[in-house]
């Protein structure tokens, strides 16, 4: 017997429309199809630009594929503490957490088995010339120390409020405002060393 495939029926776009962010978010965590579509339309976009600052430009689209896909497993469910924004944020910076460590432990294994070295860090993103200022913001960004660079995104590229950067990354508020201070001053120190 084959398994009938039921069309993803989306309500009218006036009805979309009036679905508040939280309601939609809590209607994931009962397996809502719909719900997780337009979830994903509302937010795929943020969290990706999201990840982009928080890991560059590498499997951008892997990381945003795998953070939505825990909504869909059902594997974290929206409680409403919280924005729907910091609930999706928190994920991403978990998704991207993991990444992290499983490309690190890639790269200790493929160093420990080959007899050339292996490169520990990303590649410089190729860009146009006028991106060049983007193209070096970004990699003082990189360089930022990891809670460091995703306090500073949430906080002040993002514009989350220190109370909802702190509940994304599972920390306090004042942890929060000292990953950014630091941030801020390692940015800065970064710039006056490239000053001509």
């Amino acid at each position: 017997m084959q398994e009938k495939i039921i069309p993803l029926q989306r309500p009218r776009k006036d009805v979309e429309d009036a679905l508040t962010d939280e309601g939609i978010a809590a209607a994931c965590g009962t397996g809502d199809r719909s719900a997780i579509t337009i979830l994903y339309d509302r937010f795929h976009q943020r969290v990706a630009r999201f990840i982009y600052r928080l890991n560059g430009r590498d499997q951008v689209e892997d990381l945003v594929q795998a953070t939505f896909l825990e909504v869909v497993r059902g594997n974290t469910i929206y409680d409403g503490r919280g924005s729907v924004t910091t609930w999706l944020f928190a994920i991403a910076t978990n998704i991207v957490r993991h990444h992290r460590r499983s490309f690190a432990r890639k790269v200790r294994l493929a160093g420990a088995l080959s007899q050339e070295p292996v490169p520990t860090t990303t590649l410089p993103e190729d860009v146009l010339d006028e991106e060049g200022r983007i193209a070096r913001a970004n990699t003082a960004l990189q360089a930022l120390e990891e809670t460091q660079r995703a306090a500073f995104v949430l906080c002040v590229l993002e514009g989350l409020s220190a109370r909802e950067a702190a509940q994304a990354l599972g920390t306090s508020e004042s942890a929060v405002w000292k990953r950014v201070c630091k941030a801020r001053a390692t940015l800065r120190r970064q710039v006056q060393e490239e000053a001509p």
